[in-house]
């Protein structure tokens, strides 16, 4: 295998948009203590932005002042300032003087004409009924005359100073709302990224899709799912009134990664869900029903059987959105989809907590430790007897419990559930032990391992087994026992790129590599491969774009959360990408 190692003198990945290749960087020698970087790939020189930039230090200062008086008393907003038509232009220009934003919007006619029928439907909701589409074939030209207020010699995207006092006047809370109009009908085609792997003489391409949809269920009536379904299509995940009040029902951002060639799935992402209608919906998306009519039954003849394990990402501190997943997994366990006329679909669903954030670093209350403990345990349970019956193992411990697991699913009083639940995860600890004696005794491979760190809570090297390599273990298992693995946040921006990154480097690994990736398994070289295909898929998969369609704005809040709150994802960037702005952040264009 080392040798298969030694062999690799390059890697790239650039994004594929029709025949064109974009956004593509190349290492060589890769694994090599000093890496070299392709000094003719055109770096990103922009994925920071701000409005102030530019401008003389005492012109700043004196805005900060207006700006600050603006914000804190709204009587000294001239009225002018305040019209459906400044709002608006004020959140177009937010959008439009951002470059990487422009260029998706402008990149082709159809996104043209879907972003220009985003605006108008925005403008028109927000009551600015006058908002037309200027003529001409400059991008940039079109960008000034639609951001140019009535009376304004000079567009916001020119006047800066004009376009932070605008700011001011509009205020967080409105700004917001007419950014998730504009966002939230903005179409999000497919990504399609290829890595290429040079070893020897041969080259190894792999490509991976990133898909979009949005889902919405409106209601459930007599078990009839009524719901809307748009492809190529993605929700904001900006908070508004509409969409962050407790129990609203709508969309969230639902995206899913497969692999190009062979269509195997890799993973899907969303957003928190919280509520039974989220949970559908991504339920939907994941299985790719599109269109038919949608039943749910408690039970029908000859099912087909699916296991989707949901992997939320939350804090302890986000104790109350991890306990309502659960109960919304719980509403739907074990339930039938009827799909069309004659499909029957029995959804198994499990549910995991992995704490992804620096919140990890404080001690988790006694309490809340032992819930997500509960919660995790209550999933080992099934995955671990399909791992018995995958590697031809018997345990009538283990089966007692997910029988027993099985048919307290069905109780629906919610204390005679719990009581349930937990006689059922005190026995799987009392039984722990004896099933890792079992494992043990077997010849070791991918599965065992990850069926013995899971057990056990740690990794071979004795260290608790959390974070990343926590998902790791549980993609291992989830692939090869034929589940779908769902991870999901609060807002499925920063939590959930480092966990798609994760899972696209763990599939290219395997095609590559020829097996899993298993921290505490692998070799200093495999970690390193690990590491350049994770920090490539998190770094130069245009996370700037999916950031700013997902907040407003370009990379700079993507990046900030990240690598403040992600510190067990971020261990896994390679050291060299701090000694290289151009390729870790793209703030520089001088090569080092």
């Amino acid at each position: 295998m080392q040798e298969l190692l030694e062999e690799i003198s390059q890697i790239s990945i650039y994004l594929k948009e029709e025949d064109e290749r974009i956004n593509e960087i190349a290492l060589f020698h890769p694994l090599a203590p000093k890496t070299g970087f392709n000094e003719s790939s055109k770096a990103i020189h922009q994925r920071k932005w701000s409005y102030t930039q530019n401008l003389p230090l005492l012109r700043r200062l004196t805005l900060k002042v207006q700006s600050f008086l603006f914000k804190k008393v709204p009587m000294l907003v001239p009225t002018d300032r305040l019209t459906s038509e400044a709002k608006f232009k004020t959140v177009l220009a937010l959008l439009l003087a951002q470059e990487p934003l422009r260029e998706f919007f402008f990149s082709n006619e159809k996104q043209r004409d879907n972003f220009y029928k985003a605006a108008q439907e925005a403008a028109a909701a927000l009551g600015y009924r006058d908002f037309t589409i200027p003529t001409g074939k400059s991008p940039f030209k079109i960008c000034q005359k639609m951001t140019t207020i009535t009376g304004k010699n000079e567009s916001l995207i020119d006047d800066l100073t004009e376009l932070n006092l605008q700011m001011a006047a509009l205020g967080y809370q409105e700004r917001n709302e007419i950014l998730f109009s504009i966002l939230n009908f903005v179409e999000r085609p497919p990504i399609t990224s290829i890595l290429e792997v040079m070893q020897g003489s041969e080259i190894e391409k792999i490509a991976l899709t990133t898909k979009y949809a949005k889902y919405k269920v409106e209601g459930i009536e007599s078990g009839k799912v009524d719901y809307h379904f748009l492809a190529d299509q993605a929700t904001s995940s900006i908070r508004t009134r509409d969409n962050s009040l407790p129990g609203v029902k709508g969309v969230l951002n639902q995206r899913c990664a497969i692999d190009s060639e062979t269509r195997e799935w890799i993973g899907s992402y969303s957003g928190e869900l919280s509520i039974e209608n989220h949970l559908l919906e991504q339920v939907l998306f994941i299985l790719n029903i599109k269109g038919e009519e949608v039943s749910i039954l408690e039970t029908a003849p000859e099912v087909e059987e699916t296991t989707i394990l949901f992997t939320s990402l939350f804090s302890w501190q986000e104790m109350s959105l991890i306990t309502d997943q659960h109960a919304a997994i719980r509403s739907l366990n074990k339930k039938v989809l009827k799909i069309g006329a004659d499909r029957y679909v029995r959804i198994n669903l499990l549910h995991s907590n992995l704490s992804f954030n620096a919140f990890n670093k404080y001690p988790i209350p006694a309490e809340m430790g032992a819930t997500i403990c509960d919660i995790n345990d209550e999933a080992l349970i099934t995955i671990l007897c399909d791992l018995w019956q995958n590697q031809g193992l018997k345990s009538e411990s283990l089966a007692q419990l997910k029988e027993k697991y099985d048919k307290s699913a069905y109780e629906r009083d919610f204390l005679a559930h719990q009581k349930l639940v937990l006689e059922l995860v005190d026995a799987f600890r009392a039984v722990k032990q004896e099933l890792i004696a079992q494992l043990e005794e077997l010849p070791k491979n991918t599965q065992t391992h990850a069926g013995l760190a899971l057990l056990k809570g740690k990794k071979p090297d004795g260290k608790a087994l959390r974070g990343i390599d926590l998902l790791l273990y549980l993609n291992t298992l989830t692939h090869d026992l034929g589940y779908l693995h769902n991870k999901n946040c609060h807002n499925s921006t920063d939590r959930s790129a480092g966990a798609i990154s994760a899972d696209k480097a763990q599939h290219a690994y395997r095609k590559i590599h020829g097996r899993h990736f298993l921290p505490g398994y692998s070799s200093d070289k495999e970690i390193s491969l690990f590491k350049v295909l994770y920090s490539m898929y998190l770094v130069w998969e245009e996370p700037e774009i999916n950031a700013a369609l997902s907040t407003g704005f370009v990379g700079e809040k993507f990046y900030h959360n990240f690598l403040q709150k992600n510190p067990e994802t971020t261990r896994y960037l390679i050291h060299w990408l701090k000694k290289h702005p151009e390729m870790y952040l793209g703030l520089s264009d001088q090569r080092s």
